[in-house]
């Protein structure tokens, strides 16, 4: 039932993908606040969700960000949110809408890693070769798939690759300037 659900999950997706994957071309930077980047296009705009690419040479460096759509505003504008630091991002650079929504990679390949939200390794490990990526806004699975049992745990040990005790302790991860403090207990 399970695998039924999933596969046709899949065929959907890739469906939705082929009907997403039409690009609005490219467009302008007109506003910039803190993460948030208006940028207009000239005929049609994208999809709610899209992912656009801002790669460009600046007087100040190299920038290359990507932006997530959330809302279409008049005049040919959507609103997007930057995955990235928005330094260096100036009114007038051109940005690429995609097509596609952002994607993170998915399967086996990935569990035990950390993953930045552009779907890009931050562990200090390579990029796993055949990776499958999916949507990261994608239908929920079907409530006849979900579990209740709690008993199942992850061995956070194959993270830190570390044969110690990780009952009890505090682990304080720092990546990119990203903060995460995890507590590890047998107990659930």
């Amino acid at each position: 039932m399970a695998t039924q659900a999933i596969d046709e999950g899949i065929t959907l997706e890739r469906a939705a993908m082929k009907l997403l994957k039409k690009t609005a071309g490219t467009g302008t930077i007109v506003r910039i606040v803190g993460p948030v980047v208006d940028v207009r296009f000239d005929d049609k705009v994208p999809a709610i969700y899209s992912a656009l690419k801002v790669d460009v040479d600046t007087p100040v460096g190299h920038v290359n960000t990507i932006l997530e759509v959330e809302s279409q505003l008049p005049g040919n504008v959507v609103r997007a949110v930057a995955m990235s630091s928005t330094d260096g991002l100036q009114r007038g650079l051109k940005v690429t809408d995609t097509g596609a929504p952002m994607m993170m990679p998915v399967g086996q390949a990935t569990l035990g890693r950390v993953w930045n939200v552009m779907g890009q390794p931050v562990d200090g490990k390579g990029m796993p070769e055949h990776i499958q990526r999916y949507p990261i806004h994608h239908p929920a699975p079907a409530f006849s798939d979900l579990t209740t049992n709690t008993a199942t745990h992850y061995d956070f040990s194959a993270v830190f690759n570390s044969d110690k005790d990780m009952n009890g302790a505090t682990v304080k991860l720092v990546l990119d300037g990203d903060d995460g403090v995890f507590y590890f207990t047998d107990r659930i």
